[in-house]
């Protein structure tokens, strides 16, 4: 049963085998010989054909299909199919334009029949790059029917292909010059050439040129290309671009008569070149000081596509920037009076000629600081601070070039308000002709052009700032600060220019500048005793610039400078003698008011102010030490008086008569380091109060303090020594190195002996936080001293 159904499948199946091979298609590729070429191709340039012709060999092609398949970067070129039948066989196409596979469809194509077609296809930027990149090129034709591929009787079975080229064209930008130079001044024009190339073995029919740059930073114009004017509808121009199409209504404008740019054939071919030229205008100053560009060539199917462009070249045209030079004139200023406003005048001129060489921008800021040479304000930063930080210095009655102005604030160092003469402030010319004026047309009065000048005036008043009496160094009285003003300015084009600093004025009275306000005198009275007292007070100006209505601030005739005494009860002045010299002149009076005793001179002077005094202990009331109060007074007419030094004066009263215990008879103190007497460190200083000022102290230098005593009539078991000091600053300065005490008996039964002793460190105590006392209790040193000592 099943025998039967297992053969006859086979049997069928090499039946229908038989048949069809019986009726299968093939071709021949000709009978022309060859049977297809294919020609070389320009990128972009042309439309090349590919032609192939076959015959049918036997049976009919009912449902054919011719497919081609172009190579790399080839393009078919819709509606461009042409051929041939000997028997009626018709072909139409399938593809599109841009397609690189290539349809054809067949009408049935009877037994022998020859049929010769050809198509058209381009090459793109592909092709470029494949041929750039060592590829080849060939067209690939295969025929199909009823959708199997026929058979090729010939060409040894295979497909025929079709080899060719492809050459391109290639771009070249060179020798980009400036006429006459490339330097021009803002709104200036120079020209601008670029030779063009084709380097390349493909010609060219359509290119485009395009140039980029800061947009407002030029203006393009007058554009030709050997000396022809290049027609306006070629040329797109928007800000910061520009585009030229080159086509063959310029190309042809290439001349071919010299043989050494072209032959006028509307190709742009192998070693053709061209001049583009056109003039460029600088329309601001440009980045840097330059106008920078960046071109290329390109070509392509369109300006979307950019077939490998030309090495991007940059160029640029530089901006002849203006230099102005600002100087200053004197005078800067002159002195500050306690008592009157004082006029202040500056003159600035730019010395530069050209009128590029104009000042943009102008500002000047008045106001204070306290260097020599400060960091200057400039467009962005103020480094001077206004009047109001201390309020001793005042400005007021500005005017430029005579002008009465009323100048604007802003904000100074410190919190401040400084006065100024800004930029961008002045929409109407505050000075009349000349001087501030419009000249970059930002609708503000705040250039100066070159050769021009403005003089600016204005008055200070000083207000003199109350303090309390001390010693040491105070330059509070007027503040230490100079009156100065700072100068900025840009160039033509924006850049800031190296800003100007300068001073008007600089003074103020220091108390104890360089030496600290010293008393002298006894410390130790005795009933009926005159005795002296004396005070060395310190007061300057720095360079001298302050007025005391009119004169000179410490010698003036409406100057005087009074010393006061407040005496405590028992003392009284001895003598109403001047004893100084060098007041001699300066109509000294000293004269006891009540407890308090004046001394007084129509000026002041640096110099010792000694009171002769004498001790009465029937009016003493029993305080001791006494103290004795200095004060000095400085006073400018009616304008200002001014309670410059206070300190005190410590006498010990040895009352009802002399004394019988402890007396102390010398004091004093001087450093035993010797430091250097000069910045080179060449000399040391000679340990000798007769030859350098062995009192005055630096750090770490090393001090020996000596006090010396007597004790008589009287024989006492205790020994107390205390020393306290004051420093001006920085706390405790005295570290304790060591001490000794030296006891001579001069009348013990021993006879004339020394005795000398280690001490150890004393107990430190501090009043507040400047008064320190170190203090020694010596009694049980009496112990080991030798009897007989007395």
């Amino acid at each position: 049963m099943n025998a039967p159904f297992t053969k006859l499948p086979v049997f069928l199946l090499l039946f229908f085998s038989i048949l069809n091979q019986g009726f299968s298609a093939s071709i021949t590729w000709g009978p022309a010989n060859p049977a297809g070429f294919a020609t070389t191709t320009t990128v972009y340039t042309n439309a090349r054909k590919v032609r192939y012709e076959f015959t049918n060999n036997n049976a009919p092609i009912m449902n054919g299909r011719i497919e081609i398949q172009l190579g790399t970067g080839m393009q078919f070129v819709g509606g461009s199919l042409e051929y041939t039948s000997s028997d009626g066989a018709t072909l139409t196409e399938n593809s599109t334009t841009g397609d690189n596979l290539v349809i054809i469809n067949l009408s049935p194509v009877s037994a022998g029949e020859i049929i010769s077609f050809s198509i058209k296809r381009t090459a793109n930027c592909d092709a470029r790059t494949h041929k750039s990149n060592g590829g080849t090129f060939e067209d690939v034709c295969r025929i199909y029917n009823g959708g199997s591929e026929i058979n090729y009787s010939n060409n040894f079975g295979l497909p025929f292909t079709a080899n060719y080229d492809v050459i391109y064209g290639n771009l070249v930008l060179d020798n980009i010059t400036h006429n006459p130079t490339s330097s021009t001044t803002v709104g200036g024009t120079i020209n601008r050439s670029i030779e063009i190339t084709n380097g390349g073995f493909g010609s060219l029919k359509k290119f485009w040129y395009e140039e980029s740059f800061s947009e407002n930073d030029l203006e393009l114009s007058n554009f030709n290309m050997n000396g022809y004017l290049i027609p306006a509808n070629l040329i797109t121009q928007t800000p910061g671009f520009l585009r030229i199409e080159f086509n063959p209504t310029n190309i042809n404008l290439i001349d071919g008569s010299q043989n050494t740019f072209g032959n006028g054939n509307n190709r742009f071919q192998k070693d053709e070149f061209f001049i583009l030229s056109y003039d460029v205008t600088a329309l601001s100053c440009g980045e840097d000081d330059s106008h920078h560009s960046s071109i290329k060539l390109f070509y392509g199917s369109s300006i979307e596509e950019e077939c490998t462009p030309s090495a991007i070249e940059t160029t640029s045209i530089s901006t002849i920037n203006g230099i102005p030079n600002i100087t200053v004139s004197e005078p800067l200023g002159g002195f500050l009076d306690m008592c009157h406003d004082s006029p202040f005048s500056v003159t600035l001129t730019n010395n530069s000629t050209a009128p590029e060489d104009y000042a943009r921008d102008f500002m000047m800021i008045i106001g204070l600081f306290h260097l020599d040479d400060p960091i200057v304000s400039n467009h962005d930063t103020t480094t001077l601070w206004g009047t109001d930080r201390y309020g001793t210095r005042n400005f007021k009655n500005f005017t430029i070039n005579g002008y009465p102005v009323t100048l604007p604030q802003t904000q100074g160092l410190h919190d401040t308000s400084v006065d100024a003469i800004l930029y961008d402030y002045f929409a109407n010319d505050p000075d009349g002709s000349g001087g501030l004026d419009d000249l970059d047309g930002d609708g503000f009065y705040d250039d100066l052009a070159a050769g021009a000048s403005i003089t600016i005036s204005f008055e200070v008043f000083l207000t003199p700032i109350d303090w309390e009496c001390g010693t040491g160094k105070n330059n509070k009285y007027f503040r230490h600060e100079h009156i100065m003003s700072h100068v900025a300015w840009l160039n033509q084009c924006g850049i800031p220019q190296a800003p100007m600093g300068f001073s008007h004025h600089v003074d103020n009275m220091v108390r104890d500048k360089n030496e600290t306000t010293t008393v002298f005198g006894d410390t130790d009275v005795n009933d009926g005793q005159t005795f002296e007292v004396s005070i060395l007070p310190h007061l300057s100006l720095n360079k001298n610039a302050i007025l005391c209505n009119q004169k000179p601030a410490l010698t003036g005739t409406d100057v005087n400078w009074t010393v006061t005494l407040h005496l405590p009860p028992g003392v009284s002045l001895a003598s109403s003698e001047i004893v100084d010299e060098h007041h001699t002149g300066f109509q000294p009076d000293i004269y006891q008011s009540g407890n308090m005793v004046y001394y007084t001179i129509d000026r002041y002077n640096e110099d010792w102010y000694t009171f002769q005094l004498k001790m009465d202990c029937s009016q003493w009331d029993g305080t001791s030490p006494m103290e004795l109060i200095f004060q000095t007074y400085y006073e400018c007419g009616t304008c200002w008086k001014q309670n410059i030094h206070c300190i005190e004066h410590y006498v010990v009263p040895h009352c009802p008569g002399p004394c019988i215990g402890m007396v102390t008879k010398e004091f004093y103190a001087h450093r035993t380091t010797a430091g250097w007497t000069d910045s080179e460190q060449t000399n040391l200083v000679e340990l000798d109060p007769e030859i350098h000022n062995v009192d005055h102290l630096l750090t770490y230098d090393t001090v020996n303090i000596t006090a010396e005593g007597i004790i008589k009539d009287t024989i006492s078991d205790n020994l107390y020594l205390e020393i306290e000091y004051t420093p001006e600053e920085c706390g405790n300065i005295f570290e304790f190195q060591k001490a000794q005490i030296t006891i001579f008996d001069r009348d013990g039964s021993s006879g004339n002996t020394e005795y000398t002793f280690d001490v150890p460190a004393p107990v430190l105590t501090h009043e507040e936080d400047s008064i320190f006392h170190w203090a020694w209790d010596l009694s049980n040193i009496l112990g080991q001293i030798a009897p007989g000592f007395v």
